[in-house]
């Protein structure tokens, strides 16, 4: 009994950092906000927007698997608000409440569309202007 609570306390506050770390970034995907907060499903909704088996979602809470696999989330989240770079990598996986709350408190953080993740940097700014001159 004591285990499932002390692993009751741990999912909560994983689950709280999460939230405070991510809670932005739910909210530009096009969900509430509040999602961020919840266990399971926050992983379920990064899962979907990335396009990977949604039953995955259950590995983040099982013994062992769950600190791989929750990187494994963190990466994916990351990479689809355009943070590919190994520095970036790096840092969501050895910090990753830290991390992902500057890239959510950050001002310059977009949602990537699919077919740019490949592109340069100096492709992605031509794309810009072009864009920019359309309006």
């Amino acid at each position: 009994m004591n285990y499932f609570l002390t692993y009751t306390v741990y999912v909560l506050i994983l689950s709280v950092l999460m939230g405070i770390s991510t809670w932005k970034l739910f909210k530009k995907l096009g969900y509430s906000p509040l999602f961020a907060f919840i266990p399971f499903y926050n992983y379920f909704i990064i899962l979907k927007e990335t396009k990977h088996p949604k039953w995955w979602a259950i590995l983040s809470y099982l013994p062992i698997v769950e600190s791989i696999m929750m990187s494994v989330f963190h990466l994916y989240l990351m990479k689809k608000f355009g943070k590919t770079l190994f520095k970036d990598q790096l840092l969501t996986v050895i910090l990753p409440f830290i991390y992902m709350a500057t890239v959510n408190y950050g001002k310059d953080v977009e949602l990537e569309d699919e077919n740019e993740l490949f592109l340069t940097d100096e492709e992605k700014m031509q794309k810009r202007k072009i864009l920019s001159w359309d309006q």
